[in-house]
């Protein structure tokens, strides 16, 4: 949705003698909508399943609840962003499917270990990981905290519009704003976890050594097609492999908005969320987790060991972004709201 000056109770129309009209009229200059792509769509597809799962008699015993909806749909979306931005032929991880029974597979993963392994086999092997740079990482985690947002505030009131800022380094990142109202927000969120990405393979891979054909290393360094493959998301503790297709304009957005389409799809989504964030909280809440739950760890962002860097640890574990946070509240309420004639 376009910014609409009649509709933004500040900048354009200020009052006279308002001091900080200019500052406010150059936040309304810089507002942008996130793009109505295949990202919003699968927004509004999974929030439409979502209210169809909480109309079901289920929903008392299973965690559907908000609290644990939502984060979900948030991770599920970084992971098709992270997808999107980061997929490319190289940067893949061959997993020969040793001790687990499996066939060989191509792993895309954004942590630094195989995620079949980890889970499965209770290893953590060193792998190359496909992250994206911490500034690309923020900038994704904004236009997803915004498309649900906006898509969640639109089944509310349509009038009300959620737009972010494009300036970098500014003090507001988004505004959520009607005819009467204006709130300023910094976002701050980061995933609990980015599912990987995988490439079944037909049987396992072979390259020369020394002039003689050998068995690939398992966890070695591989290439491919992502054009041509059959790529797949995968989510390696319910064993789901949710097909993708191969890499073209529009991928991975058709498939995944097809698969929550199926409100008991997006249960199993929030499910397989919520057993992630369970051995997440375990610790804080003085509770030991079963051997295999360790596991489940390595698939989490922040996790430490080695394998992804606790600067990436999710929710209240950023304690810079509290502080952050709590200086922003100060910061508006004194540069904005106090100097605001119409408060």
């Amino acid at each position: 949705m376009a910014s609409n000056p009649s509709a933004f109770p500040c900048g354009l129309t200020c009052l006279p003698n308002c001091l900080i009209s200019s500052k406010m009229g150059a936040l309304q200059a810089s507002l942008i909508a996130v793009g109505d792509d295949g990202s919003a769509q699968l927004v509004r597809t999974f929030l439409a399943s979502y209210k169809q799962l909480c109309l079901s008699p289920d929903y008392r015993t299973a965690p559907y609840t908000p609290n644990i909806a939502l984060p979900a749909l948030f991770d599920f979306l970084m992971s098709a962003k992270y997808a999107k931005r980061m997929v490319a032929d190289g940067g893949w991880t061959y997993c020969s499917g040793a001790n687990t029974n499996e066939t060989p597979t191509l792993f895309f993963p954004f942590l630094k270990t195989c995620p079949r392994c980890s889970v499965k086999r209770g290893i953590k092997p060193s792998v190359k990981a496909n992250k994206p740079q911490s500034d690309l990482i923020g900038e994704m985690a904004v236009d997803s905290t915004i498309l649900v947002l906006a898509a969640l505030l639109h089944s509310i009131d349509p009038r009300v519009v959620v737009q972010k800022s494009n300036v970098r380094q500014g003090d507001v990142d988004m505004v959520i704003y009607d005819n009467d109202m204006i709130v300023l927000g910094e976002v701050k969120s980061s995933p609990l976890v980015v599912y990987p990405l995988e490439i079944q393979l037909a049987r396992p891979m072979t390259e020369v050594i020394d002039g003689q054909p050998s068995s690939k290393p398992d966890h070695s360094k591989a290439t491919t097609q992502v054009d041509m493959g059959n790529i797949a998301l995968y989510i390696p503790h319910i064993d789901l492999h949710i097909p993708l297709g191969p890499y073209d304009g529009q991928w991975p957005y058709p498939r995944l908005i097809e698969f929550v389409r199926d409100p008991q799809n997006v249960a199993v989504l929030i499910s397989a969320w919520n057993d992630l964030y369970e051995t997440y909280v375990a610790p804080r809440q003085g509770k030991r987790g079963r051997q295999d739950e360790e596991h489940l760890r390595w698939l989490r962002c922040g996790c430490g060991g080695g394998v992804d860097d606790s600067k990436n640890a999710p929710g209240l574990d950023r304690t810079d972004d509290i502080k952050k946070g709590t200086y922003q509240v100060l910061k508006f309420g004194t540069y904005y709201k106090e100097q605001c004639p119409k408060r």
